[in-house]
């Protein structure tokens, strides 16, 4: 039927992607909740879901960042206490917390605001926390009525308070994680909105290059176009959200789609220069083409499928989304490459040839055969060092990748980081001996203990706890309930969690080496079962790791799946092994690189390696593929008649998605720029090794049975 109507197929195939893209526009979600990314049955997990629930729903508070030439200013101070005053009847607003709230009384000899400010920074380790040395920035909390946070007509009217009470004087921002949840929510739009037709925009034109027609770049563009609106329209129907992770795969499945119609559309023009008519010409290239398309799309599936088993909910989305795209894509390429080609590629006119650069990498396999052993010894010694990176290398924690970079948020979160400690929070929980809100003696003895254990670089807890003591002790009975009692003690008066500020996103590496010794410190000193900690900053200083392990576990599973399958299919773990080192060195090799550079493995690197190996192995299954048919055909020159056949659509389908992925470097979002370039780097790398190294890992040609041997 394809071959038959294929005015038909395309008509039904671009009809059902356009209602799929009407219904991913009208029910697609985007989901930047970095919580849920976290989201595992681990015991960390546990811990912060139990924080939230027993204490209060810390991550769903907003941060507000007021800025000043000097808030000890009397008119500045003035309007400060007016600002707080006002918050208390913001809508959807429990309580104001802010360095008013846990300030003392009037020290002797203060007689201005700037020494009252300066007075309560020196003594107090919490008012140093949300008030900078200079006067000039304060950090206050909104604490909402419910989990869901604040609405935005909340937030509009505190800027506008701030506007109008500050007098222009005072500066007002968002930041922290809720502000970063609204600004990564826009960059996840910006992706599909933006960044995925400027990737069409790409593949057309590099379609357009190689094959020197605009006709043939909409025969290789198409499929892989409807195939991505496909795929948002289906996550729309399962209620699948666009996450950070999930948000790649559109533009995955639009590129790999126009790589995989790259190969079938070589292969019907080659057909057609021997003078093969149109249909024919479709039918043999989809009988020569076409298994190595289904089994390249299936290793790609297998590398998504790997996440699943990573025990986190994100990765599982990632793996169903994956999958289905592929499978998308998969029928697209089949049924609508050779559709277009007999609507749109005019039989009676000579094709134009591609360019002649397409053959350079083949001609370099071909001179490279001259020293066979060197390039195998050359090409195992690479796969052992970049063995060695692999399993060297240390996983690290960056939710700074995650978070966008160059708008306000960003900016301000680093003026922050100037000034204050930061806007994340690490929450030290330990079980009362008796239940709240008191804080006896004994009970002051245990928290100091426990903080003096988990961060003994700061000299100031026992000043802390005994002002907590201090302001407990003169909160009346009916206070039970108030919301900013809830922030330190327990619903039940079972637990106290006393806050450790940190910044929002720190260093990978150092994020988890502290995460570790923190809970290395809690164990020596006996306390492993007494206190925990929890708080995002520490639960994905704890989980990110745990999930790159899981992801590099995955990768070397992917790995050996993927090519014991090579050998499975061809009957030869030779050809298994060859096909494992033009495409495990250059992954593996990028691990390498991170581990000699002193770099941590990061989550979206991870990723990036395991599905960058899941399409970088498809070179070398249309290449094994091709060389099987020449073998049966001209085993004296198979090696030679592969790469003359398989060269051009190897460097053009990696070219086409070096271009379409080349979108992902513009986006603000820096994981998906991250995740392009490792991509783009990993393709470019496979591309060198399988047309230059493979060959030389392939079994010699075999004599010319028309040659006579001399006697």
């Amino acid at each position: 039927m394809v071959l038959a109507r294929p005015a038909l197929v395309v008509g039904l195939g671009l009809a059902l992607m356009l209602a799929l893209v009407l219904s991913a526009v009208l029910r697609l979600a985007f989901d930047a909740d970095l919580i849920r990314v976290l989201k595992s049955p681990s015991p960390a997990f546990a811990t912060f879901t139990e924080l939230e629930n027993r204490f209060h729903p810390f991550s769903s508070d907003e941060t507000l960042l007021l800025e000043a030439d000097d808030f000890g200013l009397l008119e500045r101070f003035d309007a400060l206490e007016d600002l707080l005053g006002e918050f208390h009847f913001l809508p959807d607003v429990a309580a104001v917390y802010s360095p008013f709230t846990i300030a003392e009384g009037v020290p002797d000899g203060a007689t201005s605001p700037a020494d009252w400010l300066d007075a309560q920074h020196a003594r107090d380790p919490a008012v140093r926390m949300m008030l900078s040395a200079d006067r000039g920035a304060v950090l206050v909390l909104l604490m909402p009525q419910t989990a869901a946070g604040l609405g935005e007509a909340a937030r509009t009217e505190a800027l506008a308070l701030i506007t109008e009470l500050g007098e222009g004087a005072i500066r007002g921002t968002f930041v922290g994680l809720a502000a970063s949840y609204r600004a990564l929510e826009g960059a996840l739009m910006q992706v599909q909105i933006a960044i995925a037709p400027f990737a069409t925009l790409l593949c057309l034109a590099m379609g357009a290059l190689l094959f020197r027609s605009l006709r043939g770049a909409l025969v290789i563009a198409l499929p892989g176009l409807a195939a991505a609106g496909g795929i948002l329209g289906l996550l729309a129907l399962l209620r699948l959200p666009l996450d950070i992770m999930t948000t790649l795969v559109p533009l995955l499945v639009l590129v790999l789609g126009v790589a995989q119609a790259m190969h079938l559309a070589f292969a019907i023009r080659q057909a057609r220069d021997a003078g093969t008519a149109p249909r024919e010409a479709c039918e043999r290239a989809l009988i020569e083409v076409g298994p190595a398309c289904i089994l390249s799309t299936l290793t790609t599936m297998l590398a998504f499928a790997s996440f699943a088993f990573a025990g986190f909910d994100t990765l599982t989305r990632l793996a169903v989304a994956g999958g289905l795209g592929l499978a998308l894509q998969l029928v697209a390429v089949l049924v609508l490459t050779p559709a277009l080609a007999l609507l749109l590629e005019n039989p009676a006119r000579a094709q134009p040839q591609p360019p002649r650069w397409l053959d350079a990498p083949a001609r370099g396999g071909l001179r490279l055969l001259r020293w066979r052993r060197p390039v195998v010894v050359a090409g195992l010694a690479a796969l052992l060092v970049a063995g060695i990176g692999h399993h060297r290398i240390l996983p690290g924690h960056s939710l700074d990748e995650h978070l966008l970079q160059g708008g306000p948020e960003a900016a301000a979160e680093e003026r922050i980081l100037d000034r204050l400690p930061g806007t994340g929070q690490v929450f030290v929980i330990l079980e009362a001996g008796q239940p709240g809100p008191a804080l006896p003696p004994e009970e002051r003895v245990r928290l100091v203990q426990a903080l003096d254990t988990v961060a003994p670089e700061d000299p100031g807890h026992a000043r802390s706890i005994e002002r907590l003591a201090e302001a407990l002790d003169r909160l009346p009975a009916s206070a039970a309930q108030n919301p900013l009692l809830r922030r330190i003690l327990a619903e039940d008066g079972s637990a106290w969690a006393v806050p450790l500020v940190a910044p929002l996103a720190p260093e990978a590496a150092g994020a988890a080496i502290e995460a570790r010794a923190r809970e290395d410190r809690l164990a020596a000193a006996g306390l492993e079962g007494e206190v925990r900690l929890s708080g995002l900053t520490h639960l994905g200083a704890i989980e990110v790791p745990r999930m790159v392990e899981a992801l590099r576990r995955g990768l070397l599973l992917t790995i050996l799946l993927i090519v014991g399958l090579v050998g499975v299919l061809s009957r030869s773990w030779r050809l298994a092994l060859a096909a494992l080192v033009p495409n495990a060195v250059p992954v593996l090799g990028i691990e390498a690189l991170f581990w000699l550079s002193g770099k941590p493995l990061t989550m979206t690197v991870a990723v990036a390696l395991t599905i960058a190996f899941g399409i970088a192995i498809d070179d070398t299954l249309h290449l094994l593929n091709r060389w099987r048919i020449e073998r049966a055909r001209a085993a004296h020159e198979a090696i030679a008649r592969t790469l003359g056949a398989v060269s051009r659509p190897i460097v053009a389908s990696t070219a086409q998605i070096v271009a379409g992925l080349a979108a992902t470097l513009a986006s603000p979002l820096p994981s998906v720029a991250i995740f392009g370039m490792v991509v783009i780097v990993s393709m470019i790398a496979a591309l060198v090794m399988t047309l230059l190294v493979l060959p030389s890992f392939l079994p010699r040609d075999l004599p010319d049975p028309r040659v006579q041997p001399a006697r």
